[in-house]
């Protein structure tokens, strides 16, 4: 039997919005939000550690947010002013899954820290974290990091990330993803990101075209992508390589360049389309 525990704390839970009546999935803003707790084994609370914990396929809802795992610890102190308690960080263990209307994240265990608006996630070998909003797709096999401060989301461990309506897919090392610095300022099935960088054996395709570097730079207003370090771009039967190629999406131009002082060459290669004789 499911048993039901309805705290009214002061909870702070993140996810991605779809219009202003949705919750943010990186916005910490939003607090005095009700909050209820279902456990299958219940909820201890431990007085001397301060601490909540349920057990058994604990879920947590707060408005249109929820939050699945098989254990979770909650934090909790006195306010600093007025009286009750307020939750100020959240460790989530097992299968977790967090969702709102249309946005999931999926990972083994994540950590909800409210005083430094932030949260990382971690994942076993069994269970890559999934992170989805939008139409943007992240996935890692070893952490994901969100700090408010910078409004920058950091995968580690083989991330990727997609864009189906873009046909885009990005993989590398290490990617970071900058958002915007106010939750809500983008709506709709736009990127919401501002900046994108990958490290280390970058790999994106953009429909037809793969390009190869060591660092890739994309800003989204500009709609520039620099691919930098021993930059390979291929579409179709075309080849080019340098230091540096720049792909303006607008314009829907490539520029290829070598850095000051470089002995490399600019090498093009341009190849007849067997299939057009």
């Amino acid at each position: 039997m499911i048993r039901r525990y309805y705290f009214y704390l002061y909870w702070l839970i993140i996810f991605l919005p779809y219009s202003s009546a949705q919750a943010d999935l990186f916005d910490f803003s939003e607090k005095n939000q009700p909050v209820s707790i279902e456990a299958e084994n219940g909820v201890e609370i431990h007085q001397q550690e301060k601490t909540y914990i349920a057990r058994g396929n604990v879920k947590i809802i707060r408005g249109n947010l929820q939050l699945k795992s098989d254990t979770v610890t909650a934090y909790y102190r006195d306010k600093k002013q007025g009286k009750g308690i307020e939750i100020w960080k959240v460790l989530a263990q097992g299968t977790v899954e967090i969702s709102s209307e249309a946005d999931l994240i999926t990972a083994s265990e994540a950590i909800l820290d409210f005083d430094q608006s932030s949260f990382v996630l971690q994942s076993q070998p069994s269970q890559a974290i999934l992170i989805k909003w939008g139409d943007n797709v992240l996935t890692a096999q070893d952490k994901v990091e969100y700090v408010n401060e910078t409004h920058r989301v950091t995968a580690w461990g083989k991330p990727t990330l997609s864009n189906k309506p873009m046909d885009m897919a990005l993989a590398a090392d290490e990617i970071q993803i900058f958002l915007p610095s106010l939750p809500g300022q983008s709506s709709g099935k736009t990127m919401r990101i501002q900046k994108l960088t990958a490290d280390h054996q970058v790999r994106l395709q953009l429909k037809d075209t793969v390009a190869f570097s060591d660092q890739l730079v994309y800003t989204v207003q500009e709609k520039n992508i620099l691919m930098s370090g021993h930059a390979q771009i291929t579409q179709g039967n075309n080849q080019i390589q340098g230091d540096n190629v720049l792909i303006n999406l607008a314009t829907k131009s490539v520029s290829v360049t070598n850095n000051p002082g470089s002995s490399q060459r600019v090498n093009t290669l341009l190849l007849l389309d067997q299939t057009n004789k």
